[in-house]
């Protein structure tokens, strides 16, 4: 039975779709905001794969469906439920399902969520299953060393890490240039607000002032 689901999902993830779902139900005992979540039975892969959502997606339809401003969640309104215990099972918040190559299915929401979403839509494959526990250390970002850090990681990349305050965040890093960085992120408001924006290297650093990990568009961790 598994591995003929798993025939399926590998069927659905090399037609370059992105995917994403409007609700999930099935119970997990992390945080929304804890990054990546393996799914592992084949109940919870079966009902993952019933309320996924595959469609075509061009980089010029993603800006149109969450421009700047908007909310990444089922909805398209803001999110209230983030310090509840009802999240994710009972909240507003955009699960985003990935399969790899490795053959990990995993679903995570808000902001890695959509910079998995973005990254999907860019480079045409998904981010790997990259759970938080794997990478425990952060490096501490500075505009000294910010643009050596940005040439190691790339355009359209995935970056998770740390704001200037301490919150766990994920961003998708767009482009950027000696002296700013363009970016496409959710949930910076904790309430799922989707932005896109050009920034200078000080407020990048408000937004991700320490790397947890990144992942580049050709397919490499770093950290």
């Amino acid at each position: 039975m598994i591995s003929m689901i798993l025939t399926v999902i590998m069927a659905v993830s090399t037609l370059s779709l992105f995917t994403y779902a409007d609700d999930y139900s099935h119970s997990f005992s992390e945080n929304c905001n804890n990054g990546d979540v393996l799914i592992t039975d084949s109940a919870a892969i079966q009902e993952a794969l019933t309320k996924m959502i595959s469609a075509q997606m061009s980089i010029s339809d993603l800006f149109k469906v969450y421009p700047n401003n908007s909310h990444y969640t089922k909805n398209g309104k803001k999110c209230v439920c983030h310090n509840s215990a009802n999240c994710p099972e009972n909240c507003n918040c955009m699960a985003y399902y990935a399969y790899d190559d490795a053959g990990n299915m995993s679903v995570c929401y808000q902001c890695a969520a959509f910079a998995k979403l973005c990254y999907k839509t860019f480079n045409g494959k998904d981010v790997p299953y990259l759970p938080d526990a794997h990478y425990p250390g952060f490096t501490q970002l500075s505009t000294s060393n910010l643009y050596s850090y940005l040439q190691k990681i790339g355009t359209n990349a995935y970056v998770r890490g740390k704001t200037a305050t301490g919150a766990v965040h994920s961003v998708f890093i767009i482009s950027y240039t000696r002296d700013s960085v363009t970016i496409y992120h959710a949930n910076y408001d904790n309430e799922c607000g989707v932005l896109n924006e050009t920034v200078s290297y000080g407020e990048f650093l408000r937004r991700i002032n320490q790397v947890r990990f990144y992942y580049t568009s050709g397919g490499t961790v770093g950290v």
